[in-house]
């Protein structure tokens, strides 16, 4: 092979030898669902998991950024989720012990310890329904052993970070998902995070 034909080869080797470079994240920060599409892995589908997972339970698994809601043997709902950056995510087993739409939204004492500068402007909250507040259009609330925590499962108004680990905490759905979800989650709902 020639010098010429080998450096015009070179793009196209690169990429086949990529193939992750198909599952690159498109990255688009802007407020509001409408305007992001996410990866079709992401969006909601119902699969099957294994015939030992509780019917109505909720399983997030990290590592792949999905939440799963049994909804019958061997059948979840399946969407992708945003998760907290290492060092703030919740795992374990909790239970759904509150639910509210357009929730009320004040920073946790350890986000205003951690990021004044974002967060302190909003110590004293923000009311539901608000362009800022990141809780989005509904919210399930999570209890360890009877105890609240202050992680919940929630709408985002960041959609593009579905898939990433991004910022605080909480399990994250697009608002529309969320709305999806939020119907058939039950208060008492078991969920296992891993």
């Amino acid at each position: 092979m020639n010098r010429r034909a080998l450096l015009s080869s070179a793009p196209a080797l690169i990429l086949a030898a990529s193939p992750a470079s198909a599952f690159l994240r498109k990255k688009k920060p802007t407020i509001g669902n409408e305007y992001y599409e996410l990866e079709e892995h992401f969006k909601p589908q119902m699969v099957e998991v294994p015939q030992s997972w509780q019917v109505g339970s909720i399983r997030v698994i990290s590592d792949y950024f999905m939440l799963y809601h049994v909804r019958a043997r061997g059948q979840a709902w399946r969407v992708g989720v945003s998760l907290g950056e290492d060092g703030m995510k919740f795992r374990g087993r909790a239970t759904i012990t509150r639910k509210a739409l357009k929730p009320r939204w004040s920073p946790t004492p350890n986000m205003l310890r951690r990021r004044p500068d974002l967060y302190g402007p909003y110590r004293n909250g923000l009311p539901g329904g608000h362009p800022k507040n990141p809780m989005g259009s509904a919210a399930l609330y999570m209890s360890v052993n009877g105890r609240p925590t202050y992680y919940r499962i929630h709408g985002t108004n960041i959609p593009w970070s579905i898939g990433l680990a991004y910022e605080t905490g909480c399990i994250k759905l697009r608002n529309d998902h969320m709305e999806m979800l939020y119907p058939h989650v039950a208060v008492g709902t078991r969920m296992l995070v891993t």
